[in-house]
């Protein structure tokens, strides 16, 4: 790895916590309490480790057998990520390279999920769950052509990735010279028909395609496109075709023709023009022919677009759910002003509005509440930045005033009769890159002024010396303060625009409104539109006895932007109120509003401890004897529970047990069984031709274990102990019933998996200030950082400080009680404590008195639809209701930062208590968050 010293120790660090922690667990789960005797947690130091170990749960031959190296070798060829990585992966592994596989197809088929595994970087379960299968399939000729089958987590994989398996496959097609799909016409029309039923029954996707369009795309694919059925509706035609094998609809297979193949076809054909030569893939060209194809069909709109180049865009508003408020409309003057730029809490999906906006609006916008927006993209995790523009409103009073602190806007807020203006969002300019959006006109704002002033300065230190500057005045992060008096006369002598800030919003107002407002301003004349035309263009006034009264800073400035001589001037229609304006005075004039993006609310700020339905404390089945409350008490009471139980026997007391360990004689010497759901006879190994299960459902009494769990317990039992109704895993297994108690004990809640999971929405950080975050200078020092942001040694709490890549800062607001997250993880060390001490005879780890004790443990980040944990170490805490670290480790984990969620557990937590074994055995379930 190229990294500086410190950033390599950094790592080496994690890695080395890691595996202590590892290693930790796998010796104390030999006391066989769990289904595991080791961590059921893999680690992966690389993206080629990842692949190998999200593979090897579907097919363990192929671990340990040179795949993680040869992926290396592949990226020092084609560079890391690149997508003939992919394909030279799959075709290896197709052509048994690596290890032999029970038949060509299967080989065939794990070498393309192993190349979809590589693009979506190990770290979603779309190549396990929703790249279900590759058959062989008869053409119509007797010959074999390939078949992929979808399923819903399909979508984890993104469009991209997901439109580039399909180029996979092809591809592995031709190495192995097999025929091409052969469509007939009626399953032309089924797919049609398929996915129009899909976008208007089921769910609106992205793009719904014409039926022109999926015929040329399914003629021109090699292979076919197929899927489980997702849904409960059938098609509502074309049903009962031969090669089709349901009526139902297919999601997965939907998905990929709507939001994948149509829309990213493009982005594909662009990368294989550059090598799809090499690769035999040169037919992949019939994509060229479909975007004009779709150009065609589209026409219309097309002609339209280049008319009106920058247009309003309601579709975030067609979407609006009760209680989520519209705060501007598209293109809407007086809502958010597009400003460009980044601050240290946005970039990567985030943008950021002024504190003080956040105030006006009564605390619905806050720091991590999601905005569905116009433009670029479809939505944003908010942030705050008190150094863009504010909000400027209308009291009661008529006043209009722009506040200029939180405490200010906090004062007139019950006051306000309209908000004139919402204050500017700061967006970077990569978002726009990002989402495939032209740059649109933003506001003129002090740091373009500052940009263009620094244009005409040849000698910079004699304008200082001049000027009488501070050194620093050409060196600053932000642009620095100017007086009002040395910006008039730079703007005259430089001819370049009035400063932003003696400015106002004139694009607002007609020709004949600005006539109207210097007769004011010249000649004393007033009308009634006058205060009307004040307000629509920012400037600040008072309204005393029905008379408007304005400083004389704000008279001199607006005398500045609009000459007298613009009274007698000749209207000219083709002139828009800026040239008109510009034409007449003295000084250039800039546009200050630019582009207004439209916004709505989308979903508030989440952090919380995740709640299973029904809320338990451990994964035990208590059936109805549970009651109403699924009370594991309440089935001590009775003596037993009736549910689905695992057919564990044990060889020597020869008793049935339900644990890996004997609950009855403490022998480790146990076998998994299985039944005949049909027959009733039992099995010691699954035979190959019967459909059995590894559970049985029967009464099983609880007195003897549950003696045991407490015979050594001197504390109060909790009167509530939540188990759940039924096991839904594969063998139906269940946690050790001390787990349950000890959750009880300290108000956790278990989550499928077996760990206690801490949800929270996603931002940003790349830098910080210790104080900010609760530490001192030799805590942050004992954390491994050394230097500030310029370089410069750590010696105050003040300094900034660039954050490390894993490291996360975690909720700890008193308005979220015992739910922050300092309290959340610190009953979560407290149990693991207990747990290792009372459960597997290991001395207590954590040892956390306070929060403070919190600070450089370890956790492990895990999105929503993804397979792959991420290290993760807290560094400190803060008021906001999120989960804080660098882009780089929410996007570590797929993510970007437009609202959406991750979790974090306690790693320990997580090596002892995750099983996959416990996770429900269904599609989408068993691999993926």
């Amino acid at each position: 790895m190229i990294a500086s010293k410190h950033i390599q120790n950094y790592f080496e660090n994690m890695n080395k916590s890691t595996r202590q922690l590892s290693k930790l667990s796998n010796e104390a789960k030999k006391t066989g309490v769990d289904p595991q005797l080791e961590s059921d947690i893999p680690i992966a130091a690389s993206v080629a480790e990842r692949v190998e170990a999200i593979m090897g749960s579907i097919s363990p031959n192929i671990i340990g057998k040179g795949i993680p190296d040869r992926i290396t070798e592949l990226e020092k060829e084609y560079g890391f990520g690149d997508w003939r990585v992919a394909l030279k992966l799959a075709e290896e592994i197709s052509l048994e390279r690596f290890c032999k596989f029970e038949d060509k197809i299967s080989a065939i088929n794990i070498g393309i999920r192993t190349g979809f595994a590589y693009i979506t970087q190990g770290t979603v379960s779309a190549p396990l769950e929703g790249l279900i299968d590759i058959k062989l399939k008869n053409r119509k000729d007797g010959k074999k052509y390939l078949s992929m089958y979808f399923a819903g987590p399909i979508r984890g994989g993104g469009a991209t990735a997901s439109a580039v398996t399909v180029v996979i496959t092809d591809y592995i097609r031709k190495v192995h010279n097999i025929e091409k799909y052969d469509p007939t016409d009626e399953e032309i029309k089924r797919f049609y028909t398929e996915v129009t039923d899909y976008y208007d029954r089921v769910e609106r996707k992205q793009y719904k395609p014409t039926e022109e369009e999926m015929k040329f795309i399914i003629s021109n694919l090699s292979v076919e496109l197929n899927g489980d059925p997702t849904s409960r509706l059938t098609v509502s035609n074309f049903k009962g075709l031969d090669r089709v094998e349901t009526d139902r609809i297919r999601g997965g297979m939907a998905l990929l023709l709507t939001d994948c193949i149509p829309l990213k076809g493009a982005k594909v054909w662009k990368k294989l023009k550059e090598w799809g030569s090499d690769f035999n893939l040169e037919d992949w060209k019939w994509i060229e022919e479909f975007i004009e194809l779709k150009k065609k069909i589209h026409s219309g709109q097309e002609i339209k677009s280049n008319t009106t180049k920058l247009r309003p865009n309601y579709s975030y508003i067609s979407e609006i759910v009760a209680g989520r408020p519209i705060f501007t409309h598209p293109l809407k003057k007086g809502g958010f002003r597009l400003r460009y730029g980044r601050s240290r809490l946005t970039g990567h999906g985030s943008w950021a509005i002024s504190p003080i906006t956040m105030q006006i609006c009564k605390d619905y916008l806050a720091i991590g509440t999601q905005l569905r927006v116009e433009r670029p993209g479809k939505s944003t995790s908010l942030t705050s930045c008190d150094s863009i523009e504010g909000p400027i409103v209308k009291l009661k009073s008529g006043e209009v005033i722009k506040p200029k602190s939180e405490e200010e806007a906090k004062l007139i807020s019950p006051d306000i009769e309209e908000i004139l203006f919402l204050g500017d969002i700061l967006i970077s300019h990569g978002e726009f890159l990002e989402n495939n959006h032209f740059l649109v006109p933003p506001g003129f704002c002090p740091e373009w002024w500052f940009n263009i002033l620094k244009s005409k300065i040849n000698n910079k230190n004699q304008f200082i010396s001049e000027n009488k500057l501070h050194e620093s005045f050409f060196d600053t992060f932000l642009p620095p303060k100017i007086s009002r008096e040395l910006s008039i006369e730079l703007s005259e002598k430089y001819k370049i625009p009035l400063h932003p800030e003696l400015t106002f919003y004139w694009g607002e107002l007609s020709k004949n409104q600005l006539i109207t407002l210097a007769k004011y301003l010249y000649k004393g004349s007033t009308e009634p539109s006058l205060k009307r035309i004040l307000e629509l263009i920012g400037a600040e006034h008072k309204l005393i006895n029905n008379k408007i009264e304005i400083s004389p800073i704000t008279l001199s400035n607006l005398k500045l932007n609009l000459s007298e001589e613009i009274i007698n001037s000749n209207l000219n229609e083709s002139e828009t109120t800026l040239e008109f304006l510009n034409k007449h005075s003295k000084y250039i004039v800039e546009d200050l509003w630019g582009t207004a993006i439209g916004a709505r609310m989308g979903r508030p700020e989440k952090a919380k401890m995740r709640d299973l339905k029904g809320s338990p404390n451990f994964l035990f089945p208590v059936g109805i004897e549970g009651g109403r409350m699924n009370n594991f008490i309440d089935v001590i009471k009775k003596g037993f529970v009736i549910s689905d139980f695992p057919i564990i026997n044990c060889e020597d007391c020869k008793q049935q047990t339900i644990y890996r360990k004997c609950e009855h004689c403490g022998s480790y010497n146990t076998k998994q069984r299985y039944i005949d759901p049909k027959t009733k006879i039992k099995y010691d190994e699954p035979p190959k031709d019967l459909r059995v299960r590894a559970f049985e459902r029967r009464k099983y009494e609880i007195s003897k274990l549950y003696k045991k769990t407490i015979e050594n317990w001197n504390d109060e039992i909790p009167s509530l102990i939540k188990g759940v109704k039924n096991t839904k895993n594969k063998y139906r297994y269940a946690e050790h019933p001390l787990k349950g108690i000890l959750r009880s004990k300290f108000s956790l809640r278990v989550n499928k998996d077996g760990t206690v999971r801490y949800d929270g929405t996603e931002l940003g950080i790349t830098h910080f200030k210790p104080k900010e975050i609760g530490l001192t200078v030799s805590k942050v020092k004992k954390l491994g950082y050394s230097f500030d942001w310029k370089g410069n040694e750590i010696t105050s709490d003040e300094q900034l400080i660039e954050i490390f890549p894993q490291d996360i800062i975690i909720p700890d607001s008193d308005i979220l009680g015992s739910e922050a997250a300092s309290k959340v993880l610190q009953r979560v060390a407290n149990f693991v404590d207990e747990e290792l001490t009372r459960l597997y005879n290991k001395p207590a780890y954590y040892n956390v008195a306070t929060k403070d004790d919190l600070i450089g443990q370890m956790v492990i980040g895990l999105a929503p639809h993804t397979s792959a944990g991420i290290a993760g170490r807290i560094i400190g805490f803060s008021k906001i209701s999120a989960l804080l670290a660098h882009p780089y480790w929410h996007a570590a984990q797929r993510r970007d930062l437009d609202g959406e969620e991750t979790s974090i557990m306690l790693m320990l937590d997580a090596f002892l208590n995750f099983s996959r074994d416990f996770l429900p055995d269904q599609r989408g379930s068993r691999s993926m968050d």
